[in-house]
C-alpha cells in the first residue's frame, strides 16, 4: 500500500528533523535541556497523516497542562513519590475536565520531565527550564508537522513509494 511507506517515509523524516532542529539548537537550549526537548517533540510528532495536526494540537495542550500540573505541584513542595503522584492526579484530571484523555500520556510525561530535577542547582531554575524546553520542544514539533503537513499530502497522492 502506497500510503502506509509514504507515511513511514515521512514519518522518518519529522523525526530526523525534530533531532537535527534540537542538536542545532543546543547552544540556545543547553545540553542539559536537549533531552527533553526531545522528549517533546517526538510526543507531539505523529505517524499518522490526516489528523497529523489535530494530534499535535491536542499533545502540545497536554504537554502545557502537564508542565502547569507540575509546577503547581512545586509551589506545595519539593518533587517526591507524594507530590509527584499528586501532579499526576490533577494532570489526568485537567485532562479529563479538558476532554483530552486521549493526550493524557503526554501530559503525565511533561509531569515527569518537569519534577524530576537534577540534585544540583535551585529546583525552581531546574523546573522553569525543563518547562521551556517542554514548550519548545512542543513548537518545534508543531512547526515540523504544519512543514510536513502538505508535504505528505502531495508525496501520498503523486509519488508511488512501494507497492507493498
Amino acid at each position: 500500500m502506497k500510503t502506509r511507506s509514504g507515511l513511514f517515509l515521512i514519518y522518518l523524516a519529522k523525526c530526523a528533523a525534530g533531532a537535527g532542529l534540537v542538536f542545532a539548537l543546543e547552544p540556545l537550549i543547553g545540553a542539559e535541556n536537549t533531552p527533553w526537548c526531545l522528549v517533546s517533540i517526538v510526543l507531539v510528532l505523529s505517524p499518522r497523516g490526516q489528523d497529523a495536526l489535530q494530534l499535535a494540537t491536542s499533545r502540545i495542550k497536554a504537554n502545557v497542562v502537564g508542565s502547569a500540573s507540575a509546577m503547581a505541584l512545586l509551589l506545595i513542595g519539593p518533587a517526591n513519590a507524594w507530590t509527584v503522584a499528586a501532579a499526576f492526579g490533577l494532570a489526568i484530571a485537567l485532562c479529563g475536565g479538558f476532554g483530552m484523555m486521549a493526550a493524557s500520556r503526554t501530559a503525565l510525561a511533561a509531569v515527569a520531565i518537569v519534577m524530576l530535577h537534577p540534585a544540583a542547582g535551585p529546583p525552581w531554575v531546574n523546573a522553569w527550564l525543563r518547562v521551556t524546553a517542554v514548550i519548545g520542544g512542543c513548537l518545534s514539533g508543531w512547526l515540523i508537522t504544519l512543514a510536513f503537513h502538505g508535504l505528505a499530502s502531495t508525496l501520498i497522492e503523486q509519488i508511488p513509494l512501494s507497492a507493498d
